[in-house]
């Protein structure tokens, strides 16, 4: 299964590494033994020291005493996992969206199942990503798997991110997400509705998916 990862450097990236000392210290290792052949010299000029051993070190350990300060991930109470939801929530704020809102839709297109598959086969995924029309978009995410919960909310946010671009309000952007281009034009904007019975119940969800926020201060 692809791994996908947040921006490096960013915010959530950051805390990422700093809330994993167990992984933050196998890194550390792997930098160390890749380092081992380049300080050899120094190594051998005072025996017994590894200079790259100890600024790794140093470095380490003033994380360690600093990380109570550090912001804490942030979570929700539904059925996904921390590490998926500090995930979205990250893509979220590289795309300027409240990551409540990629919930309720979650919650709304599969009830939180990685696995659902709707619109007789043609839907995947947590956000129900359509592949026969996102094609293109997953080639340049480089997603290939709809079903692994990453590759499919990094499909979903970015759609997401497009239609909020596009559209003047939230509403036409939900319901253009929910029943396409055409369809929205023709059951919806036509008539003057702008958002359907499928973006408010997303809006009202979102609204509320804040209360469930929790155990964090960073995001």
């Amino acid at each position: 299964m692809k791994k996908y990862r947040i921006r490096e450097n960013s915010i959530v990236w950051y805390v990422q590494k700093a809330w994993k000392p167990v992984t933050l210290l196998a890194v550390i290792g792997l930098i160390i033994g890749g380092l081992t052949a380049a300080t050899a010299a120094f190594a051998q000029e005072e025996p017994g020291q590894d200079p790259a051993r100890e600024i790794i070190t140093a470095e380490y350990l003033q994380i360690e005493e600093n990380i109570d300060e550090l912001p804490k991930p942030a979570t929700w109470d539904v059925p996904l996992e921390d590490n998926l939801q500090i995930f979205i929530a990250g893509l979220c704020d590289e795309k300027h969206i409240e990551p409540e809102l990629v919930l309720a839709i979650i919650e709304r297109e599969s009830r939180w199942d990685p696995q659902a598959m709707g619109d007789n086969g043609a839907s995947y995924g947590l956000m129900q990503v359509q592949p026969y029309w996102h094609e293109g978009r997953m080639e340049r995410l480089g997603v290939t798997d709809l079903l692994d919960p990453y590759g499919n909310v990094t499909v979903g946010i970015d759609i997401l991110a497009e239609k909020l671009e596009k559209y003047d309000t939230l509403g036409e952007a939900l319901t253009v997400y929910n029943a396409g281009p055409t369809g929205a034009e023709k059951l919806y904007f036509s008539k003057g509705i702008y958002a359907n019975e499928y973006a408010l119940e997303v809006m009202a969800r979102a609204e509320e998916m804040k209360e469930l926020k929790q155990n964090g201060n960073g995001m």
